[in-house]
């Protein structure tokens, strides 16, 4: 009983962050059929996060898989670096936004 538990909240949340990756995908998408006038700098925030999202997707599946070429210390530090990755990018927008007086 614990188990399908668990699977079921694994499926959840893999269903969830799969969820979260498309939508991220369709602002990117949007985004360059705009045309706005963006700063590069946003626009690369913009791709960094969604490389970072499908990185920590595919990182989080491969920790899940029992059997993967890659061990469960590797696919653990990658899932890791791209959600700090993924969690830096939309602080970054908010610290862009601050004037600092030096």
């Amino acid at each position: 009983m614990d188990d399908s538990i668990g699977y079921l909240i694994v499926g959840i949340l893999i269903i969830g962050f799969t969820f979260g990756f498309a939508l991220q995908i369709q602002q990117v998408l949007r985004m360059r059929k705009k045309n706005e006038p963006l700063q590069k700098r946003v626009r690369y925030v913009h791709y960094v996060r969604c490389v970072a999202y499908a990185g920590f997707l595919s990182a989080y599946v491969l920790n899940i898989i029992p059997q993967t070429f890659l061990t469960d210390n590797q696919s653990n530090i990658s899932c890791y670096l791209f959600l700090i990755i993924l969690l830096g990018t939309y602080f970054k927008k908010s610290w862009s936004m601050q004037k600092v007086k030096l």
